[in-house]
C-alpha cells in the first residue's frame, strides 16, 4: 500500500482546540476592568489583556 502524504493544512490546528471561549474571556475582561475601578473607554484593552493571561494559561497551566 503507497504511503500517502500528509498536507500541514489539512491536520487540526491545535492552538484552535486550545483557546479560551469567548464567554471565559468576556468573563476575564470584566473583572480586569472591575479591578482597576471601571470606567470606559478602556474596554479593547480589558479584552486583549483578558485573551492573552487566558491563552497563557491554557498554553503553560500551573505557571
Amino acid at each position: 500500500m503507497k504511503k500517502m502524504k500528509r498536507h500541514p493544512h489539512l491536520e487540526p490546528d491545535i492552538h484552535l482546540k486550545s483557546r479560551p471561549t469567548e464567554e471565559r474571556i468576556r468573563q476575564r475582561a470584566q473583572e480586569i476592568h472591575r479591578l482597576r475601578g471601571g470606567g470606559s473607554g478602556r474596554e479593547l484593552d480589558d479584552w486583549l489583556q483578558a485573551e492573552r493571561e487566558l491563552q497563557a494559561e491554557q498554553e503553560h497551566p500551573g505557571q
